[in-house]
């Protein structure tokens, strides 16, 4: 116990001696010792409002670096996990600033809720990287639901070599269209569509029909963060597969709604 209430004083001593600040024009900005993704010391800055209350915030500049970044936080994705972590870390956002407003004599907590909710936010420039495709795929689930595209989600299927497939949404067929088979990719390179089209040749004839047509595969691909080369539009076309840009939504939803 106290080799470990030694390491502790340490670690505090630390942290004291590692924090830096600055007095600007009506408000204070405090270095800390955490940094974010680019290595850089994390910024926060108390004001003090009309009322004598206390207010921390980043300044604006965390959403600032992840625009230039490239990571777009409007999508509704990304939205859902800034405002997750805003409540989870009981943090606000006003014209972009990341703010944490001191209650009574919780300064210490807020600040430290403040330079937690920074660094979750940072992470969301793994979704530039590992998770983007993840996040792409939600992106679509969601724009389906928003404009009431009917099916089902993450359906298996099995193909007339006994194989299962999972195809990512189904739209059923009617009395005059064919059943949809959706899938999405972030990246529509030669493997993807390849893998696809295998998988459309072993399903088709095998899916139930009312209506003798045959199935239709199409692809939503994102064509906004990664080109689709003609490679994979003549395979497309050779296997009878239809890509859908997401850069298009509108075409999107004259070929699902048609």
């Amino acid at each position: 116990m106290e080799i470990i209430e030694q390491k502790m004083d340490e670690y505090f001593k630390w942290i004291k001696q590692n924090y830096k600040y600055k007095q600007l024009d009506g408000s204070t900005e405090i270095t800390t010792p955490f940094r974010n993704h680019l290595n850089d010391f994390i910024r926060i800055y108390l004001d003090i409002l009309p009322n004598g209350n206390i207010r921390l915030s980043d300044d604006g500049l965390t959403m600032s670096e992840l625009e230039m970044y490239g990571i777009d936080v409007e999508t509704k994705t990304r939205n859902k996990l800034v405002n997750s972590i805003l409540n989870q870390f009981n943090l606000s956002l006003e014209n972009d600033e990341i703010i944490a407003d001191v209650k009574n004599d919780s300064f210490a907590q807020s600040k430290h809720n403040l330079i937690q909710g920074i660094l979750k936010v940072y992470d969301l420039t793994l979704t530039a990287k590992s998770n983007v495709s993840n996040i792409f795929y939600e992106e679509v689930y969601d724009f389906l639901f928003d404009e009431e595209i009917t099916g089902t989600a993450k359906v298996a299927v099995s193909g007339e070599s006994g194989i299962k497939y999972t195809i990512d949404f189904i739209l059923p067929g009617t009395k005059t269209k064919p059943e949809i088979l959706l899938n999405f990719a972030n990246n529509l390179d030669f493997n993807k569509i390849t893998s696809d089209a295998f998988a459309y040749r072993d399903v088709k004839h095998n899916r139930p029909s009312r209506n003798n047509l045959d199935s239709k595969m199409v692809i939503i691909a994102n064509d906004v963060d990664n080109s689709i080369s003609n490679r994979v539009k003549q395979a497309a076309d050779y296997e009878g597969v239809s890509i859908l840009n997401w850069s298009n939504k509108k075409g999107i939803l004259k070929t699902l709604q048609k």
